[in-house]
């Protein structure tokens, strides 16, 4: 005789009961690869600057020989307008195409910086010649202006200087890293 077995039914779910008692968990962050959500204790300022210096990371994608021998090249391709310099002088190097991939991102990033400068340059250079003269004024507001230009073009071009220092910085270290929020884009291979 075979014994059966009877199981107990049981009563169908609502789905509305079920996400009326949903609690939130805490969770590992870290586990799931959020770690932009993770509150590492940074506060202002050096929360900023750690946007810009923790960039992805691509080192261990090339080999250090590679690295070591195209430093130069690489360097040189930061500077933007240069970036084609690695096509031409080391075009087997990974390495250099990497950073000549970066140095077009860095190109087109300077551009609505150099704007914003044109801009405010523009700006100050008609309110210093097109305001009235009256005798010795008239080199107190040129020289109003020259500071004032001075100024407008360390606040636009600061980011781009900043950057540019990390990415030499990491070239003489032989890492590979991605400029900040731009650098993930792929224009050249």
């Amino acid at each position: 005789m075979a014994d059966s077995v009877t199981e107990e039914k049981k009563p169908e779910e609502n789905p509305y009961e079920i996400s009326k008692n949903f609690k939130f968990e805490k969770t590992d962050d870290s586990e799931k690869g959020e770690d932009f959500l993770k509150d590492d204790g940074l506060k202002g300022f050096a929360k900023i600057m750690a946007m810009f210096k923790e960039t992805p990371d691509h080192t261990l994608d090339y080999e250090k020989e590679d690295a070591a021998a195209n430093k130069v090249t690489s360097i040189i391709a930061l500077f933007g307008i240069t970036f084609w310099v690695p096509f031409v002088f080391s075009s087997n190097s990974r390495y250099s195409r990497f950073y000549a991939n970066q140095g077009l991102l860095m190109l087109i990033a300077y551009i609505p910086f150099s704007l914003l400068y044109l801009m405010f340059s523009g700006m100050v250079g008609i309110a210093c010649t097109t305001a009235p003269t009256l005798g010795s004024t008239e080199t107190s507001l040129s020289v109003i202006g020259i500071i004032m230009d001075i100024f407008f073009f360390a606040v636009c071009y600061a980011i781009p200087i900043f950057i540019l220092y990390n990415c030499i910085r990491n070239i003489l270290a032989g890492k590979a890293k991605e400029i900040p929020f731009i650098g993930f884009f792929r224009l050249v291979n």
